[in-house]
């Protein structure tokens, strides 16, 4: 009897260190369990994200990429404005000739000087202090005489708006509230208006109009500019035959200076 006490007793001690032992294992699965949810969820998350580790979305997707020549410029007045085609326009010019009249007024004071300091070495010492006031004054004219050489007229170039043409504003765009006074841009405002590589602030196409004060950024260089850099007499900046839509060169980007001025 007292040997199946012995051997119940002993029974009840086994189950008794048996059963944590199951729960244990039971709640390492669990924890186990968790730990593959949470790492497919890291992955799905991973897959979200590009190489780098940035989200991907609308705002990352890649710019316009628009570059342009800041030294091929024509600085005119619009003149006119093809309504039809919204594209080509005429731009007016001051296009820079040889002034003959400056050029001979300059070529006589060259002469006179000459004369001038020839009296001035067969006269006697006390009595050059006439001459050398002559002298000095035609020295005077013929500086003022060098500024002369050259006279600009007017010449109508004809022009083209390429695609994606840039509408600038050298200042900021004028707004007006709803009581129709003229709107004072924010800091924030005008800092949106800019675009990194372009000038001025942002602006539309319709905003030209006629008569304006701008300057415009061609594609390719302007065949007046050539010969300009050149050191070469200024050439007519376009030709006598009137050229075709094609033939008309590009702008890139036209900045608008200023209003036309009310008569």
């Amino acid at each position: 009897m007292r040997a199946l006490i012995r051997l119940g007793g002993l029974l009840v001690l086994s189950l008794a260190f048996i059963v944590p032992s199951f729960a244990g294992v039971q709640k390492e699965g669990d924890k186990k369990g968790d730990g593959d949810v949470e790492k497919k969820d890291d992955k799905d998350k991973k897959d979200k994200k590009d190489k780098k580790g940035v989200k991907k979305g609308k705002d990352d997707e890649p710019k316009e990429k628009f570059t342009y020549n800041s030294r091929y410029f024509l600085d005119g007045k619009l003149t006119q404005m093809d309504a039809a085609s919204q594209r080509d326009f005429t731009l007016q010019v001051k296009v820079p000739e040889p002034n003959p009249d400056g050029i001979r007024h300059l070529q006589n004071l060259q002469k006179q000087l000459v004369q001038q300091q020839q009296q001035f070495f067969r006269t006697r010492p006390q009595d050059r202090g006439g001459i050398a006031q002559q002298i000095q004054n035609t020295q005077t004219e013929i500086f003022k005489a060098q500024g002369n050489l050259v006279r600009y007229k007017d010449q109508d170039v004809k022009l083209r708006a390429a695609e994606n043409m840039k509408v600038r504003w050298n200042f900021p765009p004028p707004d007006y509230d709803d009581k129709g006074n003229l709107k004072k841009y924010t800091r924030e405002e005008l800092k949106a208006l800019k675009d990194t590589g372009l000038p001025g602030y942002r602006g539309e196409l319709d905003a030209l109009r006629t008569g304006q004060i701008v300057r415009v950024y061609l594609a390719k260089q302007h065949a007046y500019m050539k010969s300009a850099a050149k050191g070469k007499k200024a050439k007519k900046v376009v030709e006598d035959d009137e050229p075709t839509v094609t033939d008309r060169p590009e702008v890139l980007v036209i900045v608008i200076y200023a209003e036309p001025q009310q008569k």
